[in-house]
């Protein structure tokens, strides 16, 4: 059995090198995203649970609505934020282990994608620039 005072002790050696500031959850606006749609639900479902009863089902209606709200593969950022999501996910038990499992998967694939991605070509990175011409017409002009 561990001794308390040892990790008091550990406790407060690793705080004392800790930086200042320390980045939580809310920081990630995807994360906080997650965080919020976990509790809506989890408060949604409490009220039909009995008093003594379990409240799994809550909790397992803020699972889904966690993982639903998880940002979509599509694009580093949002790959970045869904990593950081089931991270948290899998911390506060919002993801079960088999599937952050297959969630961390699946964002591999997808960084995989995107580093072979074609580059821009110079047209699609000007596209939107203006020319200085003034070609606005849909049809034609003398037909």
């Amino acid at each position: 059995m561990t001794d308390l005072t040892e990790m008091t002790d550990l406790s407060e050696a690793i705080g004392a090198q800790a930086p200042k500031s320390v980045a939580k959850p809310e920081d990630n606006p995807a994360v906080a995203s997650c965080t919020r749609a976990w509790e809506r639900a989890y408060r949604r479902k409490l009220p039909e649970i009995r008093k003594g009863e379990s409240k799994w089902d809550a909790e397992n209606a803020g699972n889904n609505a966690y993982q639903r709200a998880m940002p979509p593969l599509a694009g580093y950022e949002n790959i970045r934020d869904f990593i950081a999501c089931v991270t948290y996910g899998r911390i506060i038990d919002a993801v079960c282990r088999d599937d952050a499992h297959e969630f961390f998967e699946a964002a591999k694939i997808a960084l995989g994608a995107l580093r072979h991605e074609p580059e821009k070509t110079d047209l699609e990175q000007n596209k939107g620039e203006s020319t200085g011409s003034k070609k606005s017409c849909a049809y034609p002009t003398g037909v």
